[in-house]
């Protein structure tokens, strides 16, 4: 779909603006299956690992804003993890304000299918994106933005125009 060009896009024209890669973070969970001793340990700590990626995330995005620096953070997350992130966030912020803007990029399947570029999609790629596809993006959230007919660049000026408008989705 173009998360992580287009972020490192957007890091390269917004001064000040630190990527940080959900989908790395989450590889082990949503890529790939923890062992089974690791799912029990976690199980027997009451840990959900997906909770304590996001958890994660929503500390090391706070450092940034902290920092003085703006925050991508491309990755994939269903609507119901997108609420838990922002509950994080606005547990981490202990009142502060920070304005926040959601972009989903989102074609159609047989796009996302596609190989990118230098990136040759695998047959298993393939059927992790088809399984996802659905669940992923389903209740959509935030601004949808079909890119199926944009470039990176394309994507990245209607982003950076939308969030000149200063139509962020909350303040928290």
């Amino acid at each position: 779909t173009g998360k992580t060009t287009v972020s490192d896009l957007l890091t390269q024209i917004r001064p000040k603006t630190v990527p940080i890669e959900l989908d790395s973070r989450c590889a082990g969970r949503i890529t790939r299956r923890p062992s089974q001793a690791t799912r029990d340990h976690l199980s027997d700590l009451n840990i959900v690992l997906g909770d304590t990626i996001l958890e994660d995330c929503a500390a090391l995005a706070i450092n940034w804003i902290d920092r003085g620096c703006d925050v991508v953070i491309p990755g994939l997350l269903h609507k119901n993890g997108f609420e838990k992130f922002k509950t994080y966030i606005k547990m981490r912020l202990a009142g502060r304000q920070v304005e926040y803007y959601c972009f989903q990029l989102k074609p159609p399947l047989e796009i996302t299918l596609q190989n990118r570029g230098a990136r040759i999609l695998d047959e298993d790629e393939k059927e992790f994106i088809t399984d996802i596809y659905g669940w992923l993006y389903e209740p959509s959230y935030g601004i949808v933005i079909d890119n199926q007919d944009q470039t990176p660049n394309q994507t990245v000026d209607f982003i950076e125009n939308y969030i000149r408008e200063g139509n962020p989705e909350a303040r928290s």
